[in-house]
């Protein structure tokens, strides 16, 4: 039998120890530590198994962002150039390719700086200098062009597949030139704690029935009593604003007056600043009392183009109070956008909805790629 004392074994016990503790710290404390094994300095990251060359990323970040002398943004660069070899992926996935033809005929044809100022017309020797300031022979700018139209073409893609309907451009100038004000009534919870002090006073006969009637929640019955006491008075004060709602939802129910909705709230009529639809409320010369908690409710959203104005509108419930509103004005266009009109907002939506859906594309293309990063950026 081996001894347990002895230095030998002593030794091969921390070594199998310390081997299973290499193992526990490659598997969870360093996931890209296997990934970097064999990455010579020359190869700064893998994207989904495809190896990114120092002197192309070089050569990206300083002809895109060569005006950015900040260390901190080497890390942001990264990505965006690491997107951008995402982006050729799919384009592959796609079945997009580029001819060598194509590209010869723009650097012929497309490309400015190529052409002589004097007669227009392209210049192999203005091409071949701005080649070897970047460093590339004929092959190597090729390729880099290559890879802008590849990517282009897959972007036009994405945006050829949005549409924007005459109902969505109808919508959108309604929208932009309508004008809305609203007047409103508030009551805050402390307010109406006040007003019902008499009905939410709780005496020591409905605490000692409460008690009596949920005995598995007391565990001291002395202590217990003031908390029992706040859910009394709690319970009571839900059921009188319950009450209260029900009262001034049936006001706009049968399209009561605003007037007679504020009275039974007992809130002063205040009014806002006019206002777009879909855009900010607030008090009428104060933009530090935004009405957010009546904009974003459903009931002003579905509901203020259809009140009269005047009419009250149904209690809206806030997390501190109630509130309820009416039209004071509501202005829409008489006349249907000009064409001009017309193209600009189209072009706007399109613009909106492009940018929304190259951001999802970009996020989800991070969030499903394998990425493994051998540049030091911080």
């Amino acid at each position: 039998m081996f001894d347990s004392k002895s230095p030998v074994m002593k030794a091969v016990g921390y070594t199998i120890i310390g081997f299973f503790a290499l193992i526990i710290i490659i598997s969870f404390g360093m996931p890209d530590f296997m990934s970097r094994i064999g990455m010579d300095n020359s190869i700064i990251a893998l994207v989904n198994g495809q190896k990114v060359h120092r002197l192309d990323y070089l050569r990206y970040r300083d002809n895109r962002f060569g005006h950015i002398k900040n260390e901190n943004m080497e890390d942001l660069i990264l990505n965006y150039y690491l997107g951008d070899i995402m982006v050729l992926q799919e384009a592959a996935k796609a079945g997009l390719s580029v001819s060598d033809d194509r590209i010869a005929d723009m650097i012929r044809n497309d490309i400015q700086a190529f052409k002589d100022p004097e007669t227009g017309k392209f210049d192999p020797d203005r091409y071949q200098r701005i080649r070897e300031v970047n460093h590339l022979n004929n092959k190597g700018f090729y390729e880099m062009l290559r890879k802008d139209i590849l990517k282009d073409d897959y972007i036009s893609l994405i945006r050829t597949g949005i549409a924007v309907s005459a109902d969505d451009v109808s919508t959108e100038y309604i929208a932009d030139n309508s004008s809305i004000r609203i007047q409103y009534a508030y009551v805050s919870d402390i307010d109406l704690k006040k007003r019902w002090k008499n009905e939410l006073a709780v005496t020591e006969d409905e605490i000692n029935a409460e008690m009596a009637k949920n005995k598995k929640e007391i565990k001291d019955p002395k202590s217990d009593r003031p908390r029992i006491s706040k859910k009394i008075e709690n319970d009571k004060f839900n059921r009188l604003k319950k009450g209260l709602v029900d009262s001034l939802n049936a006001i706009a129910l049968k399209k009561g007056g605003f007037t007679e909705a504020a009275a039974m709230l007992g809130g002063a009529p205040v009014l806002s600043d006019v206002f777009k639809p879909g855009g900010e409320v607030n008090e009428k010369g104060s933009k530090d009392r935004n009405l957010s908690a009546i904009a974003a409710s459903s009931i002003f959203i579905e509901e203020c183009a259809s009140i009269e104005k005047g009419k009250a509108s149904r209690a809206i419930e806030s997390s501190a109070g109630l509130y309820v509103f009416s039209p004071v004005r509501f202005d829409t266009p008489k006349t249907a956008p000009s064409p001009e009109e017309k193209q600009k907002i189209q072009e706007r939506i399109s613009g909106e909805t492009y940018n929304m859906v190259t951001s999802n594309l970009m996020k989800d293309l991070h969030e499903k790629s394998k990425i493994v990063k051998n540049l030091k950026t911080d």
